[in-house]
């Protein structure tokens, strides 16, 4: 545009509405420019974080390098850093239309007529970046001439507006906006531990273990917010409290009696809760891992274990599986009558062990989730799970028959990756890390009938020159 607009400026120059015409033309193109190179408004686009640390080497100062302690190094850092939000999130825009279908929609164009309608998101001009605070301190130790090695970090990192797309009044004529939510503080614990058990001239073997522990706590809310959905399928939030960590899940769970027994109705049929009660978080109690490599000569079988436990998970293809009676669940008892384990009735101001079984004419009520909320409870899983991630087996050429050929190092590798997977009880169809929510927050509330994770193996070829 600016190359040809001297020209355009000399053909139209002898028509004033012209001239006022291209000046409009400008000012609207410099404004779409500005909206559309920057994700946040313009009075908040620059943002500086700052970050200092120090170490030191306890070791070298009191000459310790040799014995029990081959070094030692103490950590400490301060830092900042700020994050802006996704594009086109400060005015509100136009998308393709869409006609909603409960089991599929229309979208635009359609038999050549295309249309446009103005987006669910309220535009936010007042967004902000988020900015990181977080102090950490540790330690890197090495034992028995580096035989041993130790690595510890506890850190808290406190973020303030982090950025959300939180739901509004649908009477505003918009579902949700993107905004800055609070304070969110995550501190915790890393801890690395390496170690070479076997060292002998052709032989060595190295293991290293990890374990991470991360508490993540809402510290504060605005005020308006007494908390916030941020997404759910089928009757299952996915909600920020102040107080509590992000990702609490709420469903319709059953009634209890004090001792813990559900309750149920004349036909047997567990009730379920009028109000949505706190029934998991996504977040794990703790992550870790082991990896290990045994090498001989140019041979070496290496391989890693990943461990998670705790959280949970809601899935539809638990939903989905148990709604149409192939889970494993839905066979209990031979699908003939049962009663509810563990269940009781009302009886008077109190209760009695139940003895109403659950009969065909109601076995459809029983599982069916539209008649039977509390259901959903079912659906969602313990997130724990047990994976052989990778085995490694590679061989490297030795450098005496390398230097025969054209190339400077030659190896080869078989690659196996999710060979193995151990899940709970409860869940023993699906892949907790399996989702199509997407990689950032939203995925981890769950799936929605996703594929089953693949076990691959492989084979390379590396040829250096």
């Amino acid at each position: 545009v600016t190359g040809y607009a001297p020209r355009l400026r000399r053909l139209i120059g002898a028509y004033p509405q012209a001239e006022l015409a291209l000046k409009d033309f400008w000012f609207l193109a410099a404004s779409v420019r500005n909206d559309w190179s920057s994700t946040l408004p313009e009075q908040n686009r620059s943002f500086i974080y700052p970050a200092v640390n120090t170490s030191f080497v306890f070791t070298e100062a009191i000459g310790m390098e040799s014995g029990l302690i081959s070094f030692g190094k103490l950590r400490a850092s301060w830092g900042q850093t700020g994050n802006d939000a996704a594009p086109y999130l400060i005015n509100s825009t136009l998308g393709q239309a869409l006609i909603y279908n409960y089991f599929g929609s229309l979208r635009f164009p359609f038999n050549g007529v295309n249309a446009f309608e103005v987006n669910n998101r309220i535009g936010n001009t007042n967004l902000r970046p988020e900015i990181s605070t977080e102090v950490e301190v540790g330690a890197d130790l090495r034992l028995f001439d580096n035989r041993v090695g130790v690595n510890v970090s506890l850190y808290d990192k406190r973020t303030d507006g982090q950025i959300f797309a939180v739901p509004v009044a649908s009477t505003s004529g918009y579902t949700g906006q993107t905004a800055n939510v609070g304070v969110v503080q995550n501190k915790g614990i890393e801890l690395l531990v390496s170690f070479t058990p076997v060292q002998t001239g052709d032989f060595r073997w190295d293991v290293a273990a990890n374990y991470t522990k991360n508490q993540n706590k809402i510290l504060e809310l605005p005020e308006q917010l007494e908390g916030v959905v941020l997404f759910g399928n089928y009757g299952v939030d996915f909600k920020l409290t102040e107080g509590r960590p992000i990702g609490d899940l709420y469903a319709f769970d059953y009634v209890y009696d004090p001792q813990g027994r559900k309750v149920v109705n004349a036909n047997g049929i567990p009730i379920g809760s009028t109000e949505k009660t706190l029934v998991g978080n996504v977040n794990p109690d703790f992550i870790a891992g082991l990896s290990s490599s045994l090498t001989y000569k140019g041979l070496t079988l290496s391989g890693t274990l990943d461990y998670r436990h705790g959280g949970k998970f809601w899935s539809y293809t638990k939903r989905l599986t148990m709604f149409v009676g192939n889970d494993p669940i839905s066979l209990y008892n031979d699908r003939r009558p049962f009663i509810e384990p563990n269940s009781v009735i009302p009886d008077g101001d109190g209760y009695r062990e139940n003895d109403i079984p659950v009969d065909v004419s109601n076995i459809s009520n029983y599982w069916n989730n539209s008649n039977n909320p509390a259901m959903e409870r079912r659906h969602i899983l313990d997130r724990t799970y047990f994976k052989v991630r990778e085995v490694v087996l590679s061989y490297t050429v030795p450098s005496s028959l390398v230097s025969k050929t054209p190339f400077v190092n030659i190896s080869a590798s078989v690659v196996g990756r999710n060979l193995w997977l151990w899940t709970p009880v409860e869940n023993g169809m699906v892949d907790p890390e399996a989702t199509q929510f997407g990689n950032d927050l939203a995925g981890e509330f769950g799936e929605f009938a996703a594929g089953p994770s693949a076990r691959s193996i492989g084979f390379s070829l590396k040829l250096g020159i």
